[in-house]
Order: structure tokens, then C-alpha cells, then sequence
């Protein structure tokens, strides 16, 4: 497991209700898994130039941001943002943080 913080965007289109939820339901499952994360939200206005920026390891979003990350950054948040296939996304995004490296 990475000793590192690891870094988390989650990002849709005004940055306030969908990326809100989506930014508490991944910090309560790293909380429980006891996962040490940094976690911030954005629009998809502000995306690109805050993955420029402060450079996360994992970019979840709820719809389809407005251009194409590198393979392996961007995730679909949607199934934690309505439930359907929550408890399978999240573990993938357990299971993804396991293989970080430091």
C-alpha cells in the first residue's frame, strides 16, 4: 500500500450537490478502510486545469467530463453517487490504491 496520502478528485458539472455526495461517500469508505486521502471537488470548468495542477491519483466524476484523461485517472462516480454498484466501484477504488506506488 502507498505510505503516501492519496490524492482523489471528484468533479461534476457545478461542484456543489453530485460532487458533494460523491466527495463524502468515498471519504467515509477510505475512512473506515483507514485509507490516508486527500479529497477535493471541482467543476468540470476547473478540471483540467486542477488535475495540471495538483496532479491526483484518481479523478471521479459524475457525468462525462468535457475531454479525455489519461487511462487509468478518470473513473465513473455515478454508481456511488446512486447506489447502483457502490459497494463493487468502491472496492475497485481500494483495490486500485492498494497498487499505488509510493
Amino acid at each position: 500500500m502507498v505510505n503516501r496520502k492519496v490524492r482523489i478528485l471528484v468533479a461534476c458539472g457545478a461542484a456543489i450537490a453530485q460532487s458533494s455526495m460523491l466527495q463524502m461517500m468515498i471519504s467515509s469508505y477510505l475512512d473506515k478502510k483507514k485509507v490516508s486521502y486527500d479529497i477535493q471537488k471541482c467543476t468540470f470548468y476547473e478540471l483540467q486545469n486542477k488535475i495540471q495542477a495538483w496532479n491526483p491519483d484518481f479523478v471521479y466524476t459524475v457525468g462525462q467530463p468535457p475531454f479525455q484523461m489519461r487511462e487509468g485517472l478518470h473513473h465513473d462516480g455515478m454508481s456511488i453517487f446512486t447506489g447502483v454498484g457502490r459497494d463493487k466501484t468502491l472496492a475497485e477504488l481500494y483495490d486500485m490504491i492498494q497498487k499505488l506506488e509510493a
